[in-house]
C-alpha cells in the first residue's frame, strides 16, 4: 500500500537490503542469495514510505540487526515458490477476518491501490514504473535517463497513505501482526 511492492518483494527482504541512499531509507529490491525477482525492470530500489517509518520498521530492522537475524521478517518461511506462498496463506485469513471477506480482495490489491492512487495524483507514469519494478519504455526514458532519485521517489510516495488512521493500525493491526515490539 505504501510501496507499490509485490507481496513475495516484501517477504523475501535482507535486513541488509533497507539501505540509506542520499539519507532517505531505500528498499532495495534484489535477487541476491535465495531471492527472487518477477522480472530485470523488478531490481530497484524503492523509498521507505514515511508511515513505515513512524509505524516502526526502521525500529524493527534494528532490532533484527541487533539479535543477527538475516531476513527482515525471519518467521516468514521459504515456500515452492518462494517468500511470498506462506505469508499469502497468513495474509488471507487475516484479510477475512480484519478487512473485507471479499475474495477479489488479496494483498496485491494494495499493490493496485498504490500504482492507481500515484496515477490519480498525476506522478509521471515513467516514475510510477520504476516504483512498480515495470519496464521503463521509450530511448529516452527506458534507455538514456537514469534512475529517479530517493527524494523524487519520496515525493511521489507521499500521496500515497492518505486516510490511513494511524491510531487504529498502531493499536488493533500491528499487535495482530507482530510488526512492532
Amino acid at each position: 500500500m505504501l510501496s507499490g511492492a509485490r507481496l513475495t518483494e516484501i517477504c523475501q527482504l535482507y535486513t541488509d537490503d533497507i539501505k540509506l541512499i542520499d539519507d532517505i531509507y531505500c528498499f532495495d529490491f534484489n535477487d541476491d542469495g535465495d531471492k527472487k525477482l518477477k522480472n530485470s525492470p523488478s531490481k530497484r530500489q524503492v523509498v521507505v514510505h514515511p508511515l513505515l517509518i513512524e509505524l516502526g520498521l526502521i525500529k524493527h530492522l534494528e532490532q533484527c540487526q541487533n539479535r543477527g537475524d538475516k531476513r527482515l521478517w525471519m518467521g516468514i518461511k521459504r515456500g515452492r515458490d518462494g517468500y511470498g506462498t506462506y505469508f499469502s496463506r497468513i495474509y488471507k485469513t487475516f484479510n477475512n477476518e480484519f478487512i473485507t471477506k471479499d475474495p477479489k480482495k488479496t494483498f496485491h490489491s494494495f499493490r493496485h491501490t498504490a500504482i492507481n492512487d500515484m496515477k490519480q495524483a498525476e506522478v509521471n507514469d515513467t516514475l510510477i514504473s520504476e516504483i512498480a519494478g515495470h519496464k521503463v519504455e521509450g530511448m529516452a526514458m527506458g534507455r538514456y535517463g537514469k534512475k529517479y532519485k530517493p527524494e523524487t521517489q519520496l515525493e511521489a510516495l507521499k500521496v500515497l497513505g492518505h486516510g490511513l488512521v494511524l491510531t487504529t493500525l498502531k493499536e488493533k493491526v500491528l499487535p495482530a501482526l507482530r510488526f512492532s515490539s
